[in-house]
């Protein structure tokens, strides 16, 4: 493919994607711009190039990438209004920046049209019990530990709501599971070191 048809919207995407890999972030965001470039409305790019920008604020720390990926969300929804994952990463960025009622508008507009996304229903949790709303968030957490049982982060909030509601029992089963999936996941890690021949 490289060499067939170096400048095809295959190729220029799979650089991207390898240059992610690298965390070279700003040729990988270059080479979606030509995906775009040679192919508009091609879905996903904005949404993989604010995921770019999202994994560089991570390590720079710089603010100004948050506003970018909210940019390339946003752009997305624009072209795909049904696309959950920009929606998603849209609502954890209101969240993550304390715009709880634009996090909550957020996840219950995607819940609304996608009431199986088992991380909108984990976010929404999040801002309901950072609005001491425990026993709104209850519904939401055993709702995304039936679609995903190995979620630790909705296992942890879980805990906090059922103690913030006085269920003891039910805080004790849900710290039970977290911890069991933290202790699963330590292994798992082990495991890769060991298998590579080092301890």
């Amino acid at each position: 493919l490289h060499d067939k048809a170096p400048g095809s919207v295959w190729m220029l995407q799979a650089s991207a994607e390898a240059f992610e890999s690298q965390k070279d972030y700003a040729s990988a965001i270059a080479a979606f711009d030509r995906v775009l470039a040679v192919e508009p409305k091609r879905a996903g790019v904005h949404n993989k190039m604010g995921r770019v920008y999202l994994r560089r604020f991570q390590e720079s720390h710089d603010a100004k990438d948050q506003g970018l990926a909210a940019d390339e969300f946003r752009a997305e929804l624009a072209a795909d209004p049904l696309n959950g994952n920009s929606a998603y990463e849209l609502a954890q960025l209101d969240y993550d920046q304390g715009n709880l009622e634009q996090a909550r508008q957020g996840f219950e507009a995607l819940l609304e049209v996608r009431p199986d996304f088992e991380q909108a229903h984990v976010g929404l949790a999040g801002v309901l019990l950072e609005t001491r709303k425990p026993e709104l968030a209850i519904p939401h957490l055993k709702r995304a530990v039936a679609l995903n049982a190995e979620d630790e982060v909705a296992w942890y909030r879980l805990a906090r709501a059922s103690r913030a509601i006085g269920d003891v029992d039910g805080q004790k089963q849900a710290m039970a599971e977290f911890k069991r999936l933290q202790a699963q996941d330590a292994s798992r890690k082990f495991a890769v070191v060991t298998t590579d021949g080092e301890v």
